[in-house]
């Protein structure tokens, strides 16, 4: 769903799935980049057995979402990986923004986020922070992005893409 293509510099802000990282380094290949940021305390151990797992390069940054330690513009691709569920809309934003700065002009940033619970086990699942698609995709809107799509809503998660300007 995130849609990068070998060669391409990608973040992917969150590494709550550090499997999908590696997953992105497969596709990106050893002409491409793959970087995750996360400060959270428990990033790195899961990062490094995502990485033994799959064998791929992914490099870490302990760095929180809304401080990223990269250049304006060096990404292609920014993926935001269950950032905006459980923050306030101001965080949200602040978020969003951090990753358009980082992107390229005319980069993608890809929101993934928890979904509703759907079938008949939702009613038994524990609650859960859910963003509605149309909510991400203002969030995305609002932090300077130039259009916005939902891509899908599968498998419990909700895939919102957007371009960031071009210059």
């Amino acid at each position: 769903m995130v849609g990068a293509r070998g060669g391409d510099r990608v973040l992917v802000v969150g590494a709550g799935d550090a499997g999908l990282a590696t997953e992105l380094a497969l596709v990106t290949g050893l002409t491409g980049e793959v970087r995750v940021a996360d400060d959270a305390p428990d990033a790195a151990a899961k990062v490094e057995a995502a990485v033994r797992k799959s064998g791929s390069l992914v490099e870490l940054d302990a760095a929180p979402a809304t401080a990223l330690p990269f250049d304006r513009g060096a990404f292609d691709v920014v993926v935001i990986n269950r950032r905006f569920g459980a923050e306030p809309d101001a965080e949200r934003v602040r978020i969003a923004a951090e990753a358009v700065r980082v992107a390229k002009p005319g980069g993608r940033i890809v929101a993934i986020e928890t979904g509703p619970a759907t079938g008949v086990f939702a009613r038994f699942s524990k609650p859960r922070d859910v963003l509605a698609p149309d909510a991400i995709q203002r969030v995305l809107a609002d932090s300077g992005c130039r259009a916005t799509r939902v891509l899908a809503e599968a498998g419990g998660s909700v895939y919102v893409e957007a371009l960031t300007a071009r210059t």
